[in-house]
């Protein structure tokens, strides 16, 4: 399997994971809790599910940046190389429990499942995929699964912390027809969180 893992630098608008010295920087729910960023290869690229993502640049010291997008209607760019798709993977975890996320998917000839807006012969289709994003806090005595990036521990934004609950990112693939991919579209869900983005080639492979 081929992974083309988006930059997401220029897209990222909020702070999900904060080090130990920001801790009270974190707002990926309303009380401030956070993953713990120095349990996770940002800057880098990780393996979930047989999925390589690659995670934003965020390091410690300075002000808080940045580090995932909050699905509120953004348009991403697709593949610059403009490379056969065939499957659309995302890393990412539902707030206040599981949520469903919708993406329009741009591509550069026409599908079989084309948007209503968009017929054929008239320029890039659209299909439109779906995926239910599972919660971002679990037990820490849940089953593990290959699906998941689990973290040892939850930040708080104050001077304590529970071991009651642990974060997780979720590796979710939605198949798609094995077009190029000009764009992609993050339906509003606000309560959707995403970390990472690949496109997929050589799935059945």
């Amino acid at each position: 399997m081929i992974a083309c893992c988006l930059n997401l630098t220029d897209a990222v608008d909020r702070i999900g994971a904060t080090f130990d010295s920001d801790r009270q920087a974190g707002e990926l729910n309303a009380w401030g809790n956070s993953y713990p960023a120095e349990e996770l290869p940002f800057g880098g690229q990780v393996l979930v599910g047989g999925v390589r993502y690659a995670l934003v640049r965020k390091s410690p010291g300075g002000p808080s940046r940045p580090d995932h997008i909050e699905a509120l209607g953004q348009r991403l760019a697709g593949d610059p190389l403009g490379r056969p798709v065939e499957a659309l993977a995302l890393l990412a975890a539902g707030e206040m429990g599981p949520q469903e996320l919708s993406v329009r998917v741009h591509l550069a000839s026409g599908g079989d499942d084309i948007g209503p807006a968009i017929g054929r012969g008239s320029g890039p289709g659209i299909v439109v995929r779906s995926a239910t994003i599972p919660g971002w806090l679990i037990r820490p005595e849940a089953p593990t699964s290959p699906d998941q990036l689990r973290c040892r521990h939850l930040h708080y934004p104050g001077d304590y912390g529970l071991a009651l609950l642990v974060p997780v990112l979720w590796s979710r693939v939605l198949p798609l027809p094995g077009l190029p991919v000009t764009a992609i579209e993050l339906a509003p869900s606000p309560l959707v969180h995403v970390f990472a983005i690949s496109l997929l080639a050589g799935v059945g492979s």
